[in-house]
């Protein structure tokens, strides 16, 4: 029993007060353990607890007294433990009353814990490092009294023993036992100590002196063992001996594993069910890189011999290297990376000490780190990716996920971002992602098809920064021009090797000189800056209504202006014009856009000249005195980030939006804007009288968001404030007079304005004072209003005074997303479920007259299951006949998810009026987006287009057009979808195929903003149903249409595959786009239904990869080629060669009208999914000359083979352009040939000459011979200075084979000259190379050269000297059996090469401490021999001397320690030995 209560009170004795038990993911300040693998594996097992609140507290120091009460609980259980008291007081210092008296009262009693001297028990006092680790090594079974844990210095030795066994590993920092023990470290120690050997003694002599029993004898301690193999249990380490963990908690099981990024690790998993969690083995973890890591850094790192003996495993986010699919297993999608699979490969051949280029794709902010396994032989290297991303919505409670935008490359038009879910269950950080932050995110496709996020935690941010130096770069041709590093604050950084964001202010870096503003560099954890954006703080906007300059303050320019806040604050401010003209002229003036320009004017600064009308948006900031300066809302590049919005001009015309689904679209050129200040409108067409200059309107649009502040305002009646300049000044007689009301974000609020809701003032009074007839100054008379529409002076009925401006104003961000909207006026106080179905029965059976199924579709943006019964057939077969359309589902009753009822939609005649009926609910139904189509209204629920292309065919018996879809069709049959005539064929009406284009919250079908497009809501979902497979080597498609969720429709829009790969930068669709509206028409989730075929894997049969082609084009007069598209080739079928086709011929007809090509193939030799290839196309205007010479020219192929007859070898090939006569023919010669480049050290054997045509489609062949070597020159990696003699290592008895490998691991290669003038560099082991020995194997100091392998004869001028070694490792080295030193171990820097000369120090240490003085070794006789070589002048020293262990607690005794240096004569042997006598 006291041994078990000395385990227990030994594993528990780790915190303080605890009530509540959590694993460590649930602890509430889980981001504050250090130690978190020992926290979670000790509170799994519930040996610690956490507190009440939650947390977890790793830093609170250990308490007596909630040490006693912890035994109590494990003993006796909570609930028994909780009823202890103490009858009397246990201690002086604990009374009866005290909280933890009958705890401590117990193990009092029980002999668990004792009090000090004194007779105090100190239950508050804490614990020393030294006395938990003696507590723990009783646990393990040392005994105190033998192993020296009483008495003076027990703490050294308990220091000692605890070190040596390894339970402070793990610790960060030294282990001070001094120092009292916090509860996260008595967590790792306890933890080391699980997995640590249980110890039991030999047989002890002990003796009994006056009634003490004391130990004479004793062996030392050893490790316990299993008794069989039927007990045995490995829960924790596989060998005999057994761990603490395997004898007291045999349900906590450890296994080998391999991390989300694939680095050995372990899992712990308790129970069989619980996991506890998977940690990195850091036992195998040889280094850690954050930047480039080089064939050099390894070969330190590793040595030669690790490197050639151990297999290299390179895994990069979780995948292997160069993780193409070809074997069969789910490939790498390298359209993720902004590189080709190959290059992150890492071959053995490459860690060697002259190569100092970064491997694979290790570079900086790559975290890379090395595991070497010696077991297995493995060396693995892990490269890990960070990324930037953004939030692109706060974390979503309801579906326990944050969505992120990732920035993943950099093009040369700017940033590339891909859409991801980080699923807090995944990811844990996700709970706290906030809408528009920036995250470091590390992502793994090690389970997955593509990467996913892992985790993420926020950067280091340097705001407002100035750059003061930076140096531009390119990553690739394509790419955009960003820094490599940049310099602020004194301090320079690097780029990361992820560094993308933000490319528009990445692309400002030449035209704004980056240092004229201030930025927020983003850096990763390892300091190098991972994005740069430019810094535009917090700003504060106000709405202008109007300014007056009556009361201007002359020296100044001050005004008073009517202002309305963000908080929906209406008054009257003290404005600084001066500056805020300062502020207009520099934004606005000198570089802002068309719409920047019409929105915002100098203000006037006449005092006569009164009040101005307004309506503006401004930033500002604002003096201690109260004075405010204005800025326009425009962007850096002077693009105005506000926008008016206004009704039709009708009578009764009026604009409803609702907050939660509010969209805005601005003025354009059809409408014109109003400039306040001088009360003209203005647009492309119109100049009025001496009004302003025209401006080119374009219109605006923005969407409201969560954060949007949306504020209606009432327009009444003003007494004549006068506008304008001139004698007879305008009158505005209604305008903005107060705030009605403020509405954030998302509310279902309906917000209505007016045409009678606009500002009114007298525009028929002209600048004399009389009525004007015609359009010659600022005022327009009531008969222009018809004629002059564009005007957009609307009069008021009965009145003399027309209606101004317009009816909204609003200030957006550069997502478009709206800040702020004025809105003149007020606020304003589906039936069935829709779905989308997928698989109308997955199963069916009938019952009791009843149908019972089970169907799939899309309900509410999401993919899902569900249950329908029914006693009519009719509605099983309307789910059938609606199989990828939408139907409107009745359930059972409120609460129920079973469906009873399915209703078909209605749908619209496309040849009658779309738009005009009340009842319809299938809006839009075929119409085309880009053309014949409207726009969708409040009474359409469902919105539905079909977007096709033409094939060209015409159907014979009705004449139209035919467009078939190869993977969508619809099983009913539709006057509009499926022409009656066309039967089974699954034919649909033609329409325009068109680009989809995001907005906002907007999709289009083309780039135009202002074509009519789906409005979506800001969380809407989006399914995407499309095939995705293959391209088979005969070039067929081979796919499964399959179904997927997306959380964002930019998401699902990126997934897509494109109809038309070949137009650069647009993604073209084929196929059905269907979305359920809400009562505003906008989307609340939508489906892409798509024809086109998506490439997610290779075809592993042979000739089923592809390559990627990039196809130029060049016209006559241009200076350089310009990228046209892609083209995916095919493995040929025979040779290497694939002849890439004409743009003409890919696109059916001529790319530009009036030209053709001059070439119809251009030939390109084939590789494996490679993607670096590029051809141009030259062409020329229809009916141009020829290019001088007999006749046109031929690209011809030619094959180096070794046979023209039956060759067995090529060599190579080689495309040559060949001109033909007038005839078409032409001939091959030797002239047209490169063969000493192609095919260096190679020579054409006998004569070419070749007669072709323009019918020549074979190959020809030209028959190759090998050439003679006429020249020799080694190559060093590092050249001697003055010297054309290279020492390397040799090992010892090397013959000239082995010769070539050590020249070859040096770095050395060799350059061959040939007879022909061709040169080639080769590898020191080449086959045509040989090193000339002086016999048949090399000797100390012999120089070595290298010759020509055939004949012998030409030798480098260059030579190699052996320098002799043999290998030596410490498992080489031992004591002589029978001897003193026997088995005792060995230990020091043993040098894995040794040459004559290397002078070896090692030390021999006791295993068990014994007496072994100086006196009793002067008198042994000693000898250190090898029979690899010998030595001179052995030296062998005792630098420590034994002492055996007296007994007393503490005292373990001291281990004897020899030391031995030897000085190596000679070597005989390639591997070398040492063996110490000492007798």
């Amino acid at each position: 029993m006291k041994r078990f209560l000395s385990l227990v009170l030994t594993l528990v004795m780790v915190m303080s007060l605890v009530t509540v038990s959590a694993g460590a993911k649930d602890f509430t300040d889980g981001d504050t353990i250090t130690y978190d693998e020992a926290v979670a594996v000790i509170s799994e097992i519930g040996v610690v607890d956490g507190y009440a609140d939650g947390k977890f507290n790793p830093t609170n120091t250990l308490t007596r007294q909630a040490a006693a009460k912890i035994i109590c609980n494990l003993i006796l259980g909570p609930t028994t433990a909780v009823e202890l008291h103490a009858d009397t007081a246990p201690y002086r210092d604990v009374p009866a009353s005290h909280e933890f008296a009958g705890y401590i009262a117990y193990c009092q009693k029980e002999g668990i814990i004792s009090g000090y001297a004194d007779g105090s028990f100190r239950p508050g006092g804490t614990l020393t490092g030294y006395a938990f680790m003696k507590m723990l090594l009783g646990a393990l079974g040392y005994d105190s009294a033998l192993e020296g844990y009483v008495g003076e210095n027990w703490s050294i030795n308990v220091a000692k023993q605890a070190i040596g066994i390894g339970l402070n590993s793990g610790l960060e920092g030294e282990f001070n036992g001094i120092k009292a023990v916090n509860r996260e470290e008595a967590c790792l120690y306890a933890f080391n100590t699980l997995q640590a050997d249980l110890v039991e003694y030999g047989q002890r002599l002990t003796t009994n002196i006056n009634g003490t029993e004391v130990t004479l004898s004793s062996g030392g301690a050893q490790s316990r063992t299993w008794k069989s193999q039927q007990s045995r249990v490995n829960n924790i380490r596989e060998d005999d001996i057994i761990q603490f963990a395997e004898e007291y908690f045999s349900k906590l099981v450890k296994t080998p594993d391999d991390d989300i990024f694939m680095r050995p690790a372990h899992t712990w998993v308790y129970d069989k069910k619980i996991q506890i969690g998977t940690w990195v083995d850091h036992d195998k973890l040889l280094e850690t890189y954050t930047k480039g890591v080089s064939g050099r850094d390894l070969y330190d790192l590793l040595g030669s011999a690790t490197i050639r003996d151990f297999d290299l495993e390179v895994y990069v986010d979780g995948h292997e290297a160069n993780n193409t699919g070809t074997t069969g297993t789910n490939g790498t999608d390298y359209s993720q990376y902004n590189y080709g699979g190959t290059a992150e490969e890492i071959i053995s051949a490459e860690l060697k000490r002259s190569n100092t280029d970064d491997l694979g794709i290790t570079g900086n902010g790559v975290l890379t780190e090395i595991f070497i396994d010696k077991d297995a032989e493995i060396v693995r290297i892990v490269s890990i990716h960070t990324w930037l991303g953004q939030a692109t919505s706060s974390y979503n409670e309801s579906r326990e996920t944050a969505s992120l935008k990732v920035f993943k490359g950099l093009t040369g038009t700017g940033v590339v971002s891909v859409s991801k879910n980080a699923h807090s269950e995944d990811v844990p950080e996700a709970v706290d992602v906030t809408s528009d932050a920036f995250y470091l995110i590390r992502m793994s496709d090690k389970d997955t098809s593509l990467l996913e996020i892992v985790d993420l935690e926020e950067p280091e941010i340097l705001e407002e920064s100035t750059v003061t130096k930076f140096s531009n770069g390119k990553d690739d041709s394509s790419a955009a021009l960003y820094p490599k590093t940049l310099t602020t604050g004194g301090d320079e950084y690097k780029k990361s090797n992820r560094a993308y964001y933000d490319a528009d202010t990445l692309n400002q870096y030449d035209a704004d000189l980056l240092t004229t503003n201030t930025y927020n560099v983003y850096l990763d954890k390892y300091g190098y800056f991972i994005g740069v954006d430019l810094f535009e703080g917090t700003k504060q906007y106000v709405f202008v209504t109007g300014y007056d300059m009556r009361n201007s303050n002359l020296s100044v320019k001050t005004a008073e202006a009517s202002g309305i806040f963000l908080d929906g604050t209406m008054e009257t401010m003290t404005v600084n014009v001066k500056d805020t003209n300062k502020n207009i002229e520099n934004m606005v003036t000198t570089k802002g856009d068309s719409n920047a320009q019409a929105y915002y004017q100098i203000w006037g600064t006449n005092a006569s000249d009164g009040v101005f009308l307004l309506n503006r948006w401004y930033t500002y900031t604002k003096t201690e005195a109260g004075v405010y300066t204005l800025k326009p809302c425009v962007n850096k590049d002077g693009e105005a980030m506000m926008l008016a919005a206004k009704t039709d001009n009708a009578a009764d015309s009026e604009l409803k939006m609702n907050c939660a689904k509010l969209r805005l679209d601005g003025v354009d050129d059809g409408q014109a804007l109003l400039m306040g200040e001088t009360m003209t409108y203005v647009n492309s067409t119109v100049n009025i009288g001496a009004g302003p200059a025209k401006f080119d309107l374009t219109s605006a649009r923005a969407y409201g968001e969560d954060d949007s502040v949306f504020i209606t305002v009432d327009t009444d009646d003003v007494s004549g404030a006068y506008i304008g300049t001139g004698t007879g000044k305008g009158e505005i007689t209604k305008a903005i007079t107060d705030v009605n009301g403020v509405y954030t974000g998302v509310q279902d609020v309906d917000i209505i304005t007016r045409l009678s809701d606009r500002v009114v003032g007298d525009y028929l009074v002209a600048k004399n004072g009389a009525k004007a007839g015609t359009p010659a100054n600022d005022w327009v008379s009531a008969v222009n209003v018809a004629t002059n529409p564009e005007n957009n002076y609307i009069a008021v009925p009965g009145d003399t005074h027309s209606y101004l401006g317009e009816n909204a104003y609003a200030v957006f961000d550069k997502n478009n997303f709206i800040i702020g909207a004025v809105i003149l006026g007020e606020a304003e106080g589906n039936n069935g479920t829709k779905a989308y179905i997928l698989d109308p029965v997955k199963y069916e059976r009938y019952e009791s007259g009843t149908y019972y199924w089970q169907f799939e579709a899309v309900i509410n943006g999401e993919i899902v299951t569900q249950e329908a019964e029914s006693k009519f057939a009719s509605t099983i077969d309307t789910m059938r006949n609606n199989q990828y359309e939408i139907v409107e589902l009745r359930y059972k009753d409120a609460d129920s998810e079973i469906v009873t009822d399915v209703k078909e939609m209605d749908r619209s005649d496309v040849s009658g009026n779309l738009t005009a009926a009340a009842d319809k609910i299938y809006g839009y139904p075929f119409g085309e987006v880009l053309t014949g189509g409207h726009k969708v209204k409040d009474n359409e629920t469902v919105y539905d287009v079909v977007l096709t292309g033409d094939t060209g065919d015409t159907h014979a018996g009705t004449g139209d057009t035919v467009t078939a879809f190869d993977y969508v069709e619809r099983p009913r049959a539709n006057a509009e979808e499926h022409k009656a005539a066309y039967g089974s064929d699954f034919t649909f009406k033609t329409t325009q195929m068109g680009t989809l284009k995001l907005q906002g919250r907007t999709l289009y079908v083309d780039a135009a903003q202002n074509d009519y497009g789906l409005d979506f809501v800001r969380d809407a979902k989006a399914v995407v149903i499309q095939p995705e497979g293959y391209i088979d080597s005969l070039g067929n498609e081979q796919a499964d249409l399959e179904t997927r969720a997306y959380s964002s429709v930019q998401e699902a829009v990126d997934s897509l595959g494109d109809a038309n790969p070949l137009t650069a930068g647009t993604r073209e669709f084929r196929g059905i786009i269907t979305a359920v509206l809400n009562s505003q028409g906008v989307a609340e989730w939508i489906v892409f239904y798509s024809d086109t075929m998506v490439q997610n894997r290779n075809d592993t049969s042979v000739g089923g990869a592809t390559m990627t082609v990039t196809i130029n084009v060049r016209f006559p007069g241009s200076d350089a080629a310009e990228k046209w598209g892609t083209y995916n080739a095919g493995k040929p079928v025979s040779g290497n060669i694939v002849d890439i086709p004409n743009p003409d011929t890919i696109n059916g007809a001529p790319i530009k009208a009036g030209y053709h090509p001059k070439l119809a193939t251009i030939p390109v030799t084939w590789e494996k999914n490679a993607d670096n290839k590029s051809v141009t196309f030259e062409y020329e205007a229809d009916g141009a000359a020829p290019d001088p010479g007999d006749g046109t020219t031929k690209w011809i192929r030619v094959e180096y083979v070794d046979n023209k007859g039956t060759p067995t070898t090529t060599y190579g090939t080689e495309n040559v352009e060949v001109t033909l006569d007038k005839a078409g023919f032409g001939y091959v010669t030797a002239a047209d040939l490169n063969v000493k480049t192609v095919v260096p050290g190679m020579k054409i054997k006998g004569s070419v000459n070749e007669l072709v045509s323009t019918k020549t489609d074979v190959p020809v062949r030209v028959e190759l011979e090998a050439d003679t070597i006429k020249a020799l020159q080694i190559i060093a990696p590092v050249r001697a200075a003055a010297a054309d003699v290279f020492e390397i290592d040799v090992v010892f008895n090397a013959d000239k084979t082995a010769v070539a490998g050590a020249v070859k691991d040096a770095g050395y290669q060799v350059k061959a000259t040939f007879t022909e003038g061709s040169e080639a560099v080769l590898k020191a082991d080449d086959a045509r190379l040989e090193w000339k020995l002086a016999g048949a194997n090399v000797t100390a100091g012999e120089e070595i050269t290298v010759v020509d392998a055939a004949s012998k004869a030409i030798a480098s001028a260059e030579k190699v000297k052996a320098k002799l070694y043999t290998a030596l490792a410490k498992a080489s080295i031992s004591g002589k059996a029978t001897t003193d030193v026997a088995d005792w171990t060995v230990d020091g820097t043993i040098p894995a090469k040794v040459f004559v000369g290397d002078e070896i120090t090692f030390t021999l240490t006791q295993d068990t401490a014994a007496d072994y003085d100086a006196a009793s070794f002067a008198g042994k006789t000693t000898a250190v021999t090898s029979t690899a070589g010998t030595f001179s002048t052995p030296s062998i020293t005792l630098t420590t001397p034994g002492v055996a262990s007296t007994g007393d607690p503490g005292d373990t005794g001291t281990l004897a320690v020899i030391t031995v240096t030897v000085t190596v004569a000679t070597i005989t042997n390639a591997a070398f030995n040492i063996e110490v006598d000492v007798h």
